[in-house]
């Protein structure tokens, strides 16, 4: 289990659960959160995925990764500008790719640093609303994007499950 120190200082709450498949790939799935009102008229509430299946060329969980991303989220953000956007019941989503690095450290190397990257692509439907009590619907729109899809300096702890071979 892991927290992203870069969302955290966003204050979006976020966990993040990594997974050894085999030796050489493992699977990270991060939640993140954020209903937070920071005024009046400006609010910025995300609920959103990101999972990544990872390569390790050394080991899964130390060293050098790349990997393959999907982002999932549901939005509704408010400006001082007097708008709200929100998805429409269809969330955001893209793909991407990425890398990283990550060390383990500790007694029994229990505690892991990771830093990511990735990039890819974003698409996204959007209503505009005005920004007060049950504001009117005025604009629909949506957007694409190519550019940085992850990001992250994480912290986390590990668990080690051995399990026995059948052979």
């Amino acid at each position: 289990m892991k927290t992203n120190l870069l969302f955290a200082a966003l204050l979006t709450a976020n966990l993040s659960v990594e997974a050894q498949l085999t030796k050489h790939f493992s699977i990270d799935v991060p939640i993140y959160y954020s209903p937070y009102d920071i005024t009046d008229k400006l609010r910025f509430r995300l609920l959103a995925t990101q999972p990544e299946v990872r390569y390790w060329p050394r080991e899964a969980g130390e060293g050098w990764f790349c990997g393959l991303h999907a982002t999932v989220a549901g939005f509704n953000v408010s400006t001082p500008s007097s708008s709200r956007y929100q998805d429409p019941n269809r969330a955001m989503w893209g793909v991407g790719i990425g890398g990283g690095w990550a060390h383990n450290f500790g007694a029994n190397k229990e505690w892991t640093i990771e830093c990511n990257l990735g990039v890819g692509y974003l698409n996204a439907h959007w209503d505009a609303y005005r920004n007060w009590h049950n504001g009117p619907k005025y604009d629909t729109g949506s957007f694409r994007y190519w550019g940085i899809t992850r990001a992250g300096v994480s912290i986390g702890y590990k668990w080690y499950y051995v399990t026995k071979s059948k052979f």
